[in-house]
């Protein structure tokens, strides 16, 4: 194996698989990767201890039999931040604290584009944080959505200049910085740090985001909202020259009580309620509006198991709609107009229940080799796609789905090896397209 990240801890071979550990000193809720793994962003959380209140009551006095009060109990909270690690070293690199009593909820990469550009200016790999402020019941809630850059400095520095002007001898004038030259070794790059390009508050938390089509997804309870990003005049175009950046809200949606997760392909999306079952929606662009197109009622999913997570998973040519609920099982949904059970297709229809052992948290889709021409019950050049799941309690395991052909040779397989790799739940998580 190569050796690990220099900020890492040398790696271990006394476990199941080869492991290589980077003390944090927090609580990691989310990671993300950007610039193809150039750079990754931890969302991660730290215990400190609250401030004392003037306006507190004071502790009890002594009795009389000369026992001491009772002292308050000192309070403590959660504080968020977003740390910037660079992707080859794991060195950190910049970080940004979020406000306080503001939880992160949610993070993903986007491409966002501004459309009042004809040439379509695009802010690669942005990372969007969706936030939501815990200050008690008797406090409104609310959230935010930012959206951070990780570029170098000489990628923002080179943009009004001519990036050929050193090579040509013109456009000389502007000199790298020093802090640039000194971090960037040999290529000149300089470190990588955490820019807040906009931010948009919303009347909730936002409890899930997600990127599509150029744009953003945020869930604030009930309520899907398209935001579009809308750059503001530079200064040699006669702006401030400040952070004018915004997210305009374009379209929205309400559906279920609660939104607890989202999964995006395109321009379909698939959420997940807390209490009303499961939704597959469409985004129209040219009417800038959310359609619904198919539902698993709360009665189908579960009336009483809430929706931790969900995902798409495109099989071609079918699309699964995967859901792990509260009670440990993961169940698989189709979207058929054709099939008469799904009365036009407004019906998910099920296709199969596994139990995890475990309740899963989240789900992600990866990309697997394309199939070979000539596989069993595999139709050659085919996307492949399994699904990578992390339960609560620290297990991690895959499904994909699988043709006939294949489905029926693991089968046999698992009834003839003698010491067969088992899931959480101590079966195969196979089933049949």
């Amino acid at each position: 194996l190569p050796p690990p990240p220099a900020a890492a801890l040398p790696t271990r071979y006394d476990a199941a698989w080869p492991l290589t550990k980077l003390p944090l000193r927090a609580t990691p809720h989310a990671l993300t990767v950007l610039h193809g793994g150039k750079a990754l962003c931890l969302s991660l959380s730290s215990t400190e201890k609250c401030e004392d209140d003037p306006d507190a009551p004071p502790a009890e006095p002594p009795a009389a039999d000369g026992v001491a009060g009772v002292a308050a109990a000192p309070r403590w909270r959660e504080k968020y931040e977003v740390r910037l690690l660079d992707g080859a070293s794991w060195k950190t690199l910049d970080s940004a604290a979020l406000e306080e009593d503001e939880w992160i909820m949610g993070t993903c990469a986007a491409q966002l584009k501004d459309e009042a550009f004809p040439s379509g200016k695009i802010f690669v790999n942005v990372l969007a944080v969706g936030t939501a402020y815990q200050e008690g019941e008797d406090t409104g809630s609310r959230g935010r959505v930012l959206l951070y850059s990780a570029n170098e400095p000489e990628a923002e520095t080179a943009e009004g200049g001519d990036a050929n002007g050193d090579a040509n001898g013109g456009g000389g004038d502007a000199a790298a910085p020093p802090a640039a030259a000194a971090n960037g070794g040999a290529n000149g790059a300089g470190e990588r740090k955490l820019k807040l390009v906009c931010e948009f508050s919303a009347r909730g938390g936002v409890l899930a985001i997600a990127a599509m089509q150029s744009m953003v997804v945020a869930c604030v309870g009930p309520r899907i909202m398209m935001l579009q990003f809308r750059e503001g005049p530079k200064a040699e175009d006669g702006g401030s020259g400040s952070n004018t950046a915004q997210l305009v809200e374009v379209g929205f949606l309400m559906v279920g009580f609660m939104i607890s997760s989202i999964s995006t392909l395109n321009h379909y999306a698939m959420v997940a309620d807390a209490y009303d079952g499961v939704f597959f929606i469409v985004w129209k662009h040219i009417k800038k509006a959310f359609v619904i197109l198919g539902k698993a009622p709360a009665a189908a999913v579960d009336a009483s198991a809430g929706a931790l997570a969900c995902s798409l998973l495109l099989e071609q040519p079918t699309l699964h709609l995967v859901v792990a609920d509260e009670h440990a099982r993961l169940r698989v949904f189709a979207f058929n107009k054709s099939a008469t059970e799904s009365k036009g297709g407004s019906i998910l229809l099920p296709r199969a229940t596994f139990h995890a052992g475990c309740p899963i948290s989240k789900l992600l889709p990866l990309h697997m080799p394309r199939a070979f021409a000539g596989a069993t019950g595999v139709r050659g050049g085919a996307l492949r796609c399994a699904l990578l799941f992390g339960a609560v309690d620290g297990t991690v395991g895959f499904v994909s789905p699988l043709d006939e052909g294949l489905f029926r040779r693991a089968s046999f397989l698992g009834t003839r090896i003698g010491r067969p790799w088992r899931s959480p739940a101590n079966h195969w998580l196979i089933w049949e397209t």
